[in-house]
């Protein structure tokens, strides 16, 4: 527990430090959320999850742009506009950090959406088309 004449000395106690550290709280949880979400891999809460969090902190936390765009790259409901802000997401996180993971994850990215564009196409070309005339 702080002094009271410590607090004291504390510039903007109950000013926006206090507001700022409740958003990093939200963002924190929710983050942790979408992170739980994607373990169970029920994927689309947790893009709600991380869209929430990304929408509080900003530009702040490049790890929420990765986090969706992984969510978004496993997630079976997604399209391919869904594809395209996954990437601007991923490129979006590098460019903030460069970490390894998320160079990583882009060619791995790049690697899926091209298997899944295979797998749509065979399974187009698997279907008998039947000629009625």
């Amino acid at each position: 527990m702080l002094d009271d004449e410590i607090v004291e000395k504390i510039p903007f106690v109950d000013g926006p430090v206090v507001e700022d550290s409740y958003k990093a709280s939200i963002v924190y949880c929710l983050m942790c959320l979408g992170y739980t979400y994607m373990e169970l891999r029920h994927y689309t809460e947790a893009i709600s999850c991380l869209d929430e969090s990304l929408e509080i902190a900003g530009d702040k936390v490049p790890d929420l742009y990765f986090r969706r765009a992984q969510a978004i790259c496993y997630n079976k409901f997604s399209n391919s506009d869904d594809y395209k802000k996954a990437l601007e997401d991923i490129n979006k996180a590098i460019s903030f950090k460069k970490d390894s993971l998320y160079i990583e994850f882009l060619d791995k990215f790049k690697e899926i959406i091209e298997q899944k564009k295979k797998n749509e196409l065979d399974s187009i070309n698997s279907i008998k088309i039947y000629n009625y005339y």
